[in-house]
């Protein structure tokens, strides 16, 4: 039995996914939009950048700061570009607010560079 059979079988027994339940899988609605991704990676470069000259004394400070800008940041992208709800939109801003404003640069870069691969990089070209 070879692969193509195996596929008609499970095509004919309804195993497979249907285009319209494989678009509806693939919508990026329940993910962040690119720009809040590359808007997350900036911020957490910038403030945890500017935090090393200061020897770490500002860190109370540019946490706050990282939160409260990338927060509100997402929130306006999300609304704006995405399309989402307000009360999504401002859920994603927390979420991703509070990894900008962790201590420490890594959390954010690395959690930017994932949504921004989630969210894929057609996103960052206007092709949703």
């Amino acid at each position: 039995m070879g692969v193509n059979s195996v596929s008609f079988i499970c095509e004919k027994k309804g195993l497979f996914m249907s285009d319209h339940v494989r678009k509806v899988n693939n919508n990026t609605k329940d993910n962040l939009h690119g720009y809040s991704a590359v808007l997350l990676i900036i911020v957490d470069n910038a403030f945890w950048g500017a935090n090393t000259l200061t020897l770490g004394l500002a860190t109370p400070l540019v946490s706050l700061l990282a939160f409260v800008l990338t927060g509100i940041g997402v929130f306006l992208v999300q609304m704006a570009m995405a399309k989402d709800g307000v009360l999504v939109a401002i859920t994603k801003g927390f979420v991703v607010g509070v990894a900008a404003g962790v201590p420490t640069g890594v959390v954010g870069t690395v959690g930017g560079f994932y949504f921004l691969s989630k969210a894929g990089i057609r996103a960052l070209r206007g092709r949703n």
